[in-house]
């Protein structure tokens, strides 16, 4: 009778049209975009392989597009930059040649404060398709993120190929 009960359960689970979780598509640029659906929220994110940071910091940021209810949103970047010392208060950041990027700083965590402090700092920003035509540099959109409190300035170098590629996945 256990066993009956189990495999009718399983047969449920497996019929049912409330899909969450996280599978991985190929897009035709070859890029792997990782997509964490759940049908019953009407959500899906779409996000490309990880980039990391360049400079004085250690992080990750993430190219993304989220769809709620059908509705694409803008395509963007989030991330975080995480160093030791004091904080930096990463405001602001700029193309190359100095357009401004519209970047938010997200949160701020202290970590660990054995020997100096370990802070993180998160951050998020769009990018629009005309900004990726006009500052791609041999397949990448580089941009600088600046310090209010110090010159320690740090730098995201981003494959346009994620970008296509995000785009792509999430227009299913």
């Amino acid at each position: 009778m256990k066993l009956v009960f189990a495999l009718a359960a399983a047969a449920l689970v497996a019929s049912s049209p409330v899909f969450a979780g996280k599978t991985a598509y190929t897009t035709s640029n070859g890029v792997i975009v990782d997509v964490n659906a759940d049908d019953f929220a009407g959500r899906a994110e779409y996000s490309a392989p990880t980039i990391q940071l360049d400079g004085p910091v250690m992080g990750a940021a993430l190219v993304a597009v989220i769809k709620k209810a059908n509705v694409k949103g803008p395509l963007h970047v989030q991330g975080f930059a995480m160093y030791n010392g004091d904080w930096r208060y990463y405001t602001d950041a700029v193309f190359r040649g100095g357009e401004a990027v519209n970047f938010k700083r997200t949160n701020s965590n202290v970590g660990s404060c054995r020997r100096g402090c370990t802070l993180t700092e998160g951050f998020n920003f769009e990018i629009s398709p005309e900004q990726l035509v006009k500052y791609n540099e041999n397949g990448f959109v580089t941009i600088q993120v600046r310090s209010s409190k110090s010159s320690d300035h740090y730098l995201i170098r981003m494959p346009v190929a994620y970008f296509d590629a995000v785009r792509e996945a999430s227009q299913g």
